[in-house]
């Protein structure tokens, strides 16, 4: 039998079924080697573009803009807080955008009428200047309304539901703002413009849903990011708060506005660096707010996919890297030393002054023999003190006593029922100094826990996570399962 490259040559032979019907013998390999399901996908969107495709193309591409903002932020916050703020906007845009429109579009000269028209019926100045009213501040308001409710919550809240969902620096407010921003296009594209322009059976209307949601990491999510993390940022400084909160929402208000009255008289070359403006302003917000942050310790790199750092690097050393780079030169070497300091400090207490309880030594002494009973007795008291060099502080949790300086670190083991605030975080509390004054010493709360502590005054306050308490002689700590005292 004749054979050629690629199988045989069949000569007067009868032709087979699979031969003349290739899909019965060969319908199994279209999974793996026929492309069909792509294919497949192709066609569908091809022919059957309806409501239910565009919708799933609008939530998919809004989630990636919100996990891209996430991301960014390296903030581990609330899933429920984040779609909630989404859909909390959502609802208001869909069914109760009337008082606000009546607001600004009727008492407010915020009448712009149809947007086809805005390049005949107006000067560009007048354009803007209505749509400062009409698009800014109406929509601006409305996007920032689920970060007001959980500025709320924040005062109104206790324990894990607190910090899930309050607002307590910047990196929270850009979070719902950009998930908040992300419900308030997806109603405006998929319930506005999408039936008033297309004709949803059509290719128009998924070329309209991308066309909209893909770009607004520099629109919507941009405007709102930016004021978002004024919010926080009030949060932080409240003597300041009012100053803060309108620089934030004129700076949102005037870039939207911007956007809309520039889209009627100028082309895409205006727009793209009115577009990255935005963006690079949410930008930067954010790399502001994670240098500021009070959790910056805890926050994962601003990567969208994989993991930062060489292979084999520890979550210590990431969380080292990423303090190093905000951390002037003589800060790094004081932080050095005092790191030094500790471990020799905490090796000399463990090793030949830790604190020894009578109940230790008797529980001991009962696995020895008569001769080692005898050395033990005479050779370590009940109770022995550690030597604290003269003018320092030392922080006493549960039996165990330690010489305060900058840098130390307390870990879960060190104070029992903490807990870090995320899996890749180890500490639970970190000693730092005042940035204003270094003199004074502080305790940062990085565990999930609230502490409640009460001063040498018998003033009583909680430190919530994140926050830092002032460690001076007589303060009382607790912790939950154990307590501290500062001597």
């Amino acid at each position: 039998m004749a054979k050629r490259p690629g199988g045989e040559m069949l000569r007067n032979l009868e032709t087979s079924h699979s031969e003349m019907i290739p899909l019965l013998s060969k319908w199994k390999n279209l999974g793996n080697k026929g492309f069909f399901i792509p294919v497949a996908l192709m066609l569908v969107l091809t022919l059957y573009v309806d409501s239910t495709v565009n919708w799933i193309c609008a939530l998919a591409i809004s989630a990636g803009t919100v996990f891209l903002v996430y991301r960014m932020c390296g903030k581990a916050k609330s899933s429920i807080a984040i779609v909630g703020s989404a859909m909390m906007t959502f609802l208001v845009v869909t069914y109760c955008m009337t008082p606000f429109s009546f607001i600004f579009e009727k008492v407010l000269p915020g009448d712009v009428g149809d947007p086809n028209t805005w390049a005949q019926r107006f000067t560009f100045p007048e354009l803007l200047f209505r749509l400062l009213f009409a698009a800014g501040m109406r929509e601006e308001l409305v996007k920032i309304l689920p970060v007001l409710a959980a500025v709320y919550l924040t005062y109104h809240l206790k324990g894990k539901n607190r910090e899930a969902f309050g607002v307590f620096e910047p990196l929270d407010g850009i979070l719902l703002a950009a998930a908040s921003a992300a419900g308030f296009a997806l109603s405006e594209t998929m319930l506005q413009y999408v039936p008033q322009n297309t004709n949803i059976h059509s290719l128009d209307s998924l070329n309209m849903v991308v066309f909209r949601l893909a770009g607004d990491i520099t629109g919507h999510v941009a405007y709102s990011g930016y004021f978002g993390y004024m919010i926080g940022l009030a949060m932080l400084k409240p003597k300041d708060r009012w100053r803060i909160l309108a620089w934030g929402y004129g700076g949102a208000v005037l870039l939207h506005s911007l956007w809309d009255a520039c889209s009627a008289f100028y082309g895409n070359n205006v727009l793209f660096v009115i577009g990255a403006l935005s963006y690079a302003a949410m930008a930067t917000a954010i790399f502001k707010a994670r240098e500021i942050s009070p959790n910056r310790i805890l926050l994962k790199p601003s990567i969208v996919f994989g993991q930062a750092g060489q292979a084999g690097s520890t979550p210590r050393a990431a969380q080292a890297n990423v303090a190093a780079d905000v951390v002037p030169v003589q800060v790094k070497a004081l932080a050095a030393t005092a790191a030094q300091e500790n471990n020799a400090a905490e090796r000399t207490y463990n090793i030949q002054t830790r604190c020894i309880s009578p109940e230790e030594i008797e529980g001991a002494q009962r696995n020895l023999g008569a001769g080692q009973r005898e050395f033990l007795r005479k050779e370590l008291p009940a109770q022995v003190r550690p030597q604290l060099p003269t003018g320092s502080l030392s922080l006493r949790i549960g039996m165990r006593q330690l010489v305060v300086v900058p840098g130390l670190r307390l870990l879960p083991h060190q104070v029992g029922g903490l807990k870090p605030q995320s899996i890749e975080a180890e500490a639970v509390a970190e000693v730092t100094r005042n940035p204003q004054d270094p003199s004074v010493l502080g305790l940062r709360n990085l565990s999930s826990s609230t502490w409640e502590v009460v001063n040498a005054q018998g003033n009583r306050r909680e430190i919530q996570p994140g926050q830092t308490m002032r460690l001076t002689v007589g303060t009382k700590i607790d912790f939950g399962q154990v307590d501290g005292e500062v001597a």
